[in-house]
């Protein structure tokens, strides 16, 4: 039996976490859900508590770390890491959520990806006219494709820019012949699908109604994939790609990334390859973890 703490506050909401719930039960995994805006550490040992101040016990750490507690989410994995093997990091939420520190990542890694600029609202309508449209509009920190839009000239650019508080995340807009969607597990691609958007709208994301087919990986696909989730330190990342006339493309590195509409348009099931990931890095975490088992540390609770 493998036991793994879960980062995350999605306590099951999601068909992502019921499948790797199910998936678990199936395949002799514990899941210990852990919210890290509720849960108590021991910051000496890197355990989390239990209501009692008991240490809770368990070999692999799996981050999904919501986009709603990042900082909170993020240094509870650094806290925990060198304890237990863990699939996607701190390291992984701090650069793959912000898509800021994404594009800088895969800027250092020199994989192809659109230019962008992080500008504050003063100069982004100071510069408005001296950048090249389109525009995609991405808010730094979101998801889903939520708060995405197209600026097709100045005038729409210096809007958002007035109404802004927060620097705006933009990236320069290249036509597509395809949107790919690759997830990357361990180094591996597990598969690929194409994003077709629904009748009227100009983003693919399935979340927004678009549409997902199966695909064939192709070898440069699957060698910018895995780099991809490298430079961001992801073990476990979906790939957005766009297949330009200047070739393939990284458009986002998704480090939480939603699977329900890949596993049902390609058959791979997404939730037992993650379950039998966890089994892996527990067979081979290479130390041994009897004596921490035997002793462990404990601090009063309330009424004791």
């Amino acid at each position: 039996m493998t036991r793994a703490v879960v980062v995350t506050r999605d306590a099951y909401r999601t068909e992502e976490m019921k499948r790797i719930g199910l998936a678990a039960r199936k395949n002799s995994v514990e899941l210990i859900v852990v919210d890290p805006t509720r849960t108590s550490l021991d910051i000496g040992s890197g355990l989390p508590l239990d209501r009692r101040g008991r240490p809770i016990d368990f070999d692999v750490v799996l981050g999904r770390v919501d986009a709603d507690c990042l900082e909170a989410g993020s240094l509870f994995l650094e806290l925990m890491e060198g304890t237990r093997p863990v699939i996607n990091g701190a390291k992984t939420f701090r650069t793959g959520r912000d898509k800021r520190a994404m594009s800088r990542a895969l800027a250092r890694a020199q994989i192809p990806h659109p230019p962008v600029w992080s500008l504050t609202p003063q100069d982004a309508l100071r510069l408005a006219r001296q950048l090249p449209y389109p525009l995609v509009v991405k808010p730094a920190r979101g998801s889903l494709g939520r708060g995405v839009a197209l600026i097709r000239e100045p005038r729409g650019l210096a809007q958002l820019a007035k109404e802004a508080q927060d620097p705006l995340y933009l990236q320069a807009y290249r036509p597509v012949r395809q949107e790919l969607r690759l997830l990357v597990l361990d180094g591996c691609v597990l598969g690929a699908i194409r994003r077709l958007p629904r009748s009227g709208e100009w983003r693919a994301n399935l979340a927004l109604g678009g549409m997902p087919e199966r695909v064939t990986v192709q070898e440069p696909w699957r060698e910018l994939a895995v780099k991809a989730a490298a430079a961001v330190a992801a073990d476990f990342a979906g790939i957005d790609l766009a297949l330009t006339d200047e070739g393939p493309v990284v458009l986002e590195v998704n480090v939480c990334p939603g699977f329900l509409g890949f596993s049902r348009a390609t058959g791979i099931d997404v939730a037992q390859h993650l379950v039998h990931a966890l089994h892996r890095r527990n067979r081979e975490g290479g130390r041994d973890r009897e004596g921490a088992r035997a002793h462990p540390r404990q601090i009063a609770s309330p009424g004791d």
